[in-house]
């Protein structure tokens, strides 16, 4: 008894934390009660007593809870106190329960418009008073009455749920969210009732219970030590119960208590508890290789000079695996944080995110930067509360700029994202920056990768403002130091260190790698078998010989493992070992990891010993030993390489797929034994029983063939198929607790795996894009194990066909056309879902075309369009949609192709469009603007002046149809100025011409430098300008549209596809400044662009020959000034290129 008595409580540990003293234990367990503390102060005044109801806690701490947290919200809103009376008022007189369901609803979707009411005020405001006329309605209704009238009031109800909540960006109400972590026991009504009731209690702990509540749902959505972050927000709640209970019954309650109270400063440290519940990357100290003092200053000095004195937002640092990379960047961090410059540092080679989706990275960045800037918690916590369910680019904006803004730091702050492309998801990520190209003043970024990042075709790479930095391999001196370091502490022979003709061979072979070094360093430092260290010094200068970087480390990873694993059978242990650590996702007990893989325990750890003399990073501080991580946390990426890559002289290649095949099979063993019952929790099992739950859909998609006749006859399939259904349900439901601990638990009613891995694919659409790795895990299983479920198929290919957009990958693609290929082999006419699946296969399609250029793929994707049309006759809901898709696919034909029939009948698909859409349509802009664009293309092909105009008045109505800020606006109003620039130069109308100027330079002021469209907007107004100057001569218009386009020309190098266009435009212009000037210098300059525009457009581009004719224009005038000889040849020479071509000249464009 005296021994618990003397261990510290719980709430006092919180209190300790809040900077609150605890009770004395004589007195009674509630909290101190705060005294006036002769301090004064100017934000708030002492409310009156009688302003005040007392607050009795009940015998619910959770019903408490929530009924408070909602009287905060009710409090400062008069006509949701009223509408919430009147639902308690209607519930009061439904002795008959005619209306329970309802106002069960009713209540839901009013605590809904309570939390709303703090995000957006204004449509909050207008949805209460839709809900109250409604619930009016109720409230006078005479419950005898016709059954008719009770309908009629149960659809109005209904309508009034939906259409608010339909328009707001809240996902999940307050009450959903707050019930999820607390649990039920009492309806919604009884708490709004005690809410109401509460109106007046101690209005000064308002900012104490917001914060609460804002911790409770944070911690909802945390994947993070989830079951310590509820404890102790619940703690923090019971602690907030306590304080308003003492508070109540005090005459006067005071603001702070002597240094001992104070609101202000609960506030921050609930907020800094909501901090810890967001993603983090864990301790890293122990992956990072030493930096060299001065090893790369140079590079330190050229990347610091583009962070602070260029325009750039992202230096993009890119070069090959063990180049330094991440030690470069990891000292650029440690100097960053130093000078208080630095945001965030996120080191993604530190932790396996195969299964991380981009909403987790940015909250991680986020994380750091509240640990690096704790005045930047508070609007972290902010997007915490209002960021789920909205766009990555919105999370982006809340997580990281907003928290940033608010530092009002006079430099930018530096976000620090190394490996980037060792995370799947990474394209999606960098999509989302260009939308901060103008915040520069606000933010950076360093970004590394070894691929190139304009090789990878990453989705708007070409908007986002970027410097390339290329690292190169160290100097041999550098190496020669570094070796020299480090072998100081090595054990030699005798004391005997290597001799420097030695240590300079050991540089040579090195290439410049550090990495090289490091893992001779390692090799040489650790105690392996009956080598001494000059032993196996010896053998690696003689078996080594100087190769390409590549070879280089695969030698050395090659000669190392043979020396360290002397026999076949143990390299064979080895084998499995790696096989294993290679595709783990998470650590696990040495135990746990040798019941998975069928290894003793002591074979793993004698395999771990030895191996570690390859490990460039340390685990985490503070980990048990006795534990198996990753490969990737531990090993070098180039290591990882090498035991994956098939080599004739590697004996120690192992399979991914054969890899992921057997952890899957051994996953599933756990899940067989599962019990049904419901009284299991996630965290009450064990580490092998919690991994395999979460992973085996995951290691059983990778590691098998969807082909029917493969699956069959793994064991994966039998295993399976031998699982009973209520182990089954068990299973999901532990899944979706473990990945979505915020959801409320889906009740698996399916019968059979099949569905229920459908079900849980929905459910993670539902979650966002975090989740499409699982989520295809999951629809993969699906389809292997019923080959012929339609569904299963369409949600997989509508699937890949997402993931293809967020990361812009031409195997997303290709699956998702498979996919919904077999999915429409399942539905033949007259499925009722046939037009759905046509037109989604045929979008894919054509996203595949955009991939491969594979002319064949698009006209596949028009037939399917072309049939879902016929299945889709009028009056279809749908046909629109269709009529939409084929008309923009034809136009892709014609882009492609120059058939103008394809054209015509795209034009006539889009005017069908239109009038099945009639203002206002959400759509209709869409159309407005494809038919205008197709419209201008039929002019330029055939020089139709009625297309034109239609396109221009198509062009003038679509700005009505789109709000202010709507992304699609300014772009119809550039087309806009385009199409009035052609109209002049059909007609003359200088009024066209002027108006079209006009509308270029307002969207132009629009987007600033560095936006990433503004390139194209320099071009279009810059164009106008030189258009202006042929019609009246005016010198000033021409010297201006020069300028914008030389503007335009330096932000589209080469090879930005739209590059051509501006090359040619400006040497257009430049020929007449020419031709007004004489001078010879602007004639060079034009001459030299269009050389390099036939560089661009080689021998059998459509455009080839028009641009060819201009080039030997402009040789010709300058041949008649200067008679250089080397003209003349030239001249020639593209004069015979000329002749060569039959056809006509081909129409000016890009």
């Amino acid at each position: 008894m005296s021994q618990d008595a003397s261990k510290p409580r719980k709430r006092d540990k919180f209190r300790a934390f809040l900077g609150i003293q605890p009770p004395s234990r004589s007195v009674s367990p509630n909290p101190p009660t705060p005294s006036p503390s002769g301090r004064e102060n100017r934000d708030s005044s002492h409310p009156p007593k009688a302003a005040r109801k007392i607050f009795r806690r009940s015998s619910s701490f959770e019903k408490d809870l929530v009924a408070l947290s909602t009287t905060y919200l009710l409090q400062d809103n008069a006509k949701l106190r009223e509408l919430i009376v009147l639902i308690v008022r209607v519930r009061d007189r439904d002795e008959d329960d005619k209306l329970v369901d309802i106002l069960h609803n009713c209540g839901c979707f009013s605590a809904d418009l309570a939390q709303l009411s703090t995000e957006d005020p204004e449509t909050a405001a207008s949805a209460i008073d839709e809900f109250l006329r409604t619930v009016r309605a109720v409230d006078s209704y005479d419950h005898d009455g016709e059954e008719s009238a009770l309908e009629t009031l149960k659809l109005q109800a209904t309508c009034s749920l939906s259409e608010p909540i339909s328009r707001s960006k809240t996902r999940r109400g307050f009450s959903r969210t707050i019930l999820a972590v607390v649990g039920s026991g009492f309806t919604i009504l009884d708490i709004l009732k005690d809410a109401s009731e509460a109106i007046g209690v101690v209005p000064l702990l308002k900012p104490i219970f917001a914060s609460v509540a804002i911790l409770l749902r944070t911690v909802q959505q945390t994947q993070v030590n989830f079951n310590e972050m509820k404890d102790l927000a619940l703690t923090a709640g019971d602690f907030a119960l306590r304080l308003v209970e003492t508070c109540s019954t005090l005459p006067v309650v005071p603001l702070e208590q002597s240094n001992n109270f104070s609101i202000k400063g609960i506030v921050v440290k609930l907020d800094q508890m909501a901090l810890e519940t967001l993603p983090k990357q864990g301790d890293i100290s122990g992956i990072r290789a030493e930096y060299m003092d001065d090893s790369r200053k140079m590079d330190v000095e050229e990347i610091c000079k583009h962070l602070f004195d260029a325009a750039e937002l992202v230096v993009w640092i890119e070069g090959p695996a063990g180049v330094g990379k991440s030690t470069l960047v990891d000292h650029l961090s440690q100097q960053l944080r130093s000078a208080g410059l630095l945001a965030a540092s996120l080191f993604l080679g530190a932790f396996p995110t195969d299964n991380v989706g981009p909403e987790t990275i940015i909250k991680m960045l986020s994380h750091e930067v509240g640990k690096n800037h704790p005045r930047a918690i508070l609007k972290i916590v902010e997007a915490m509360n209002k960021c789920n369910g909205l766009p990555l680019q919105d999370h982006v904006e809340c997580y990281i700029l907003e928290p940033l803004q608010s530092l009002a730091h006079p430099h930018p702050l530096i976000v620090i994202v190394d490996a980037v492309d060792e995370w799947k998801s990474h394209p999606s990520f960098i999509k989302t920056l260009a939308h901060l190209n103008l915040e520069t003043s606000t933010v950076k970024f360093i970004i590394t990768s070894r691929s190139k990042p304009r090789s990878s075709h990453l989705p708007d790479f070409d908007k986002i403002s970027v410097h390339l930095y290329t690292l190169h391999p160290v100097p041999q001196e550098v190496v020669k130091t570094y070796l020299n370091h480090h072998f100081d502490s090595i054990d030699w022979d005798y004391g005997r260190k290597p001799s420097s003709y030695e240590v300079h061979r050991l540089a040579e072979l090195s290439g410049g790698l550090l990495v090289w070094g490091a893992t001779v360093c390692s090799l040489l430092s650790h105690k392996v078998s009956s080598f001494t260290p000059h032993e196996l010094l010896s053998g690696i200068l003689a078996e080594e010989h100087k190769v390409g970087s590549d070879e280089q480390l695969a030698q050395l990873y090659h000669n190392t493992i043979i020396r360290l694993f002397t026999t076949d059978e143990v390299r064979e242990h080895l084998r499995r070992y790696l096989s294993a650590t290679i595709v783990l996702q998470e650590a696990l007990p040495v135990h746990d990891f040798s019941s998975l893989v069928g290894m003793p325990p002591y074979l793993i750890t004698g395999i771990q010993s030895t191996l570690s003399a390859l490990q460039t990073r340390s685990p985490p501080p503070g980990s048990d030993k006795a534990v198996v991580h990753p490969a990737s946390t531990l090993f070098h990426l180039s290591f990882l390489e090498y035991v994956q890559t098939t080599r004739v002289q590697n004996a120690f290649t192992v399979s991914a797929f054969n890899s992921h095949s057997a952890l899957g099979l051994a996953c599933l063993e756990p899940i067989t034994s599962l019990s049904p019952t419901n009284q299991i929790s996630a965290f009450s099992l064990r580490s092998i029983q919690r991994y395999a739950v979460k992973y085996w859909p995951l290691h059983v998609s990778h590691g098998t063939h969807r082909s029917v006749d493969e699956w069959f006859q793994t064991p994966h399939c039998s295993t399976l198929q031998t699982i009973p259904v209520d182990a089954q349900q068990r299973w999901a439901a532990l899944f979706l607790n473990m990945w979505l601990p915020e959801t409320e638990v889906v009740v698996m009613e399916e019968q059979d795996m099949t569905s229920i891995l459908s079900r849980i694919g929905q459910s993670l659409e539902k979650e966002g894009r975090d989740y499409s790795v699982l989520q295809v895990a999951c629809l993969e299983v699906a389809v292997r194990l019923s080959s012929g479920c339609d569904k299963a198929w369409y949600g997989l290919g509508k699937c890949y066909i997402e993931m293809h957009q967020r990361i812009s990958s031409p195997k997303m693609c290709e699956e998702a056309v498979l996919a919904f290929r077999r999915a429409l082999e399942l539905q033949p006419v007259p499925h009722p879902d046939r037009s759905m699946l046509l037109t989604s296969l045929g979008n894919a399609l054509r996203s595949l075309y955009e991939c491969n250029g594979d002319i064949d793929t698009l006209n596949e994707g028009i037939l399917h369009h072309r049939d879902a049309l016929t299945l889709r006759p009028l009056p279809h809901a749908n046909r629109a949609v269709s009529l939409l898709s084929l008309g923009n696919a034809l136009m892709a034909v014609f882009e492609r192709t120059d058939n103008i029939d394809a054209l015509n009948e795209g034009i006539s698909c889009i005017h069908h469009t239109l009038a099945l859409w009639p203002a206002p349509h959400p759509d209709r802009s869409t159309s407005l603007i494809s038919l205008g664009a197709a419209l201008q293309a039929l002019y330029h092909r055939n020089g139709d002046i009625n297309a034109l105009n239609e396109g221009i008045s198509h062009l003038r109505d679509t700005p009505a149809l789109l709000p202010a800020h709507h992304p699609y606006r300014l772009s119809s109003l550039s087309n806009l100025g385009n199409a009035l620039r052609t109209l002049f130069e059909h007609n003359g109308d200088a009024n066209a011409l002027n108006e079209s100027i006009l509308h270029h330079r307002d969207v132009l002021a629009l987007r600033p430098t560095p936006h990433p469209d503004r390139a194209l907007l320099l071009n279009n107004l810059g164009y106008s300008l030189y258009t202006l100057y042929e019609h009246n001569e005016d010198a000033n218009a021409l010297n201006e549209g020069i300028s914008h386009l030389r503007d335009a020309l330096v932000l589209h190098p080469a090879p930005h596809p739209n590059r051509p266009s501006l090359l040619n435009n400006l040497a257009t212009a430049l020929l007449s400044q020419h031709r007004h000037n004489g001078e010879i210098g602007t004639l060079n300059e034009a001459i030299v662009l269009r050389h390099e525009l036939l560089v661009l457009r080689p021998l059998g581009h459509r455009y080839r020959v028009y641009y060819a004719e201009r080039f030997v224009e402009m040789l010709v005038i300058r041949f008649a000034l200067t008679g250089e000889e080397a003209d003349r040849d030239e001249i020639e020479v593209s004069q015979r290129e000329l002749d060569e071509y039959k056809s006509d000249r081909s129409p000016r464009g890009a």
